[in-house]
């Protein structure tokens, strides 16, 4: 083999581990950039990378439609959450990219009462192979919350025990919405208020 066609391999080795390396932090970057604007909710500075070519290149699609749609939640913007949402429903995802978008379009979806994309987002979440425990835990939140089903009540009560703080909030809130159903209105206040004071603290910290 020619010397200099060796050498010419070699140094296109280099360049692809090179750029590779450089790809991976610059990608680094870049999310770390924009996940802390978001955080922050400093959405000028969000906006202002989000929707470059650059973060087109580096940033893969589907974490730039989530970051998005999470940003659009954060602002209350519903038409544009609605709108990722409605084209995300056309387009290919593993099953774990599927369960992360639905997951949380299913919690914003039902805490803002629109049962139509709740629905969707049910019917994909059943649909995904595998994750059998995230899938059980989404269905109940689903059938509590807008089937307003009450069956869950002691399934809950007997878990809440060992759940964390966030896992607690959750199902203060599912018993909250179970006894408002029942028409106990003591103890949906009682569920409500630590459900609020909850999510304060977790917030606080």
């Amino acid at each position: 083999m020619n010397k200099i066609y060796i050498v010419l391999i070699v140094v296109i080795f280099i360049i692809s581990i090179a750029y590779n390396i450089y790809f991976k932090y610059k990608q680094k970057k870049l999310n770390a950039y924009v996940l802390k604007a978001l955080l922050e909710k400093n959405y000028s500075k969000f906006d202002s990378v989000i929707n470059t070519k650059v973060a087109k290149k580096y940033i893969p699609q589907f974490n730039l439609n989530f970051l998005k749609f999470n940003s659009y939640i954060l602002r209350d913007d519903k038409n544009q959450a609605d709108s990722i949402f409605d084209s995300s429903i056309t387009k290919k995802m593993t099953n774990q990219q599927k369960l992360s978008f639905y997951s949380r379009a299913i919690s914003y979806y039902i805490g803002i009462n629109d049962k139509k994309r709740s629905k969707k987002c049910y019917d994909v979440i059943l649909s995904i192979k595998g994750y059998d425990k995230e899938k059980l835990y989404l269905k109940m939140l689903y059938d509590v919350m807008v089937l307003n089903d009450i069956s869950y009540q002691k399934e809950i009560e007997k878990k809440i025990d060992n759940d964390d703080d966030q896992e607690k909030a959750v199902d203060y809130h599912l018993l909250a919405h179970i006894y408002k159903v029942e028409k106990d209105d003591v103890q949906f206040q009682k569920y409500e208020t630590a459900s609020k004071e909850l999510v304060q603290k977790i917030n606080s910290k």
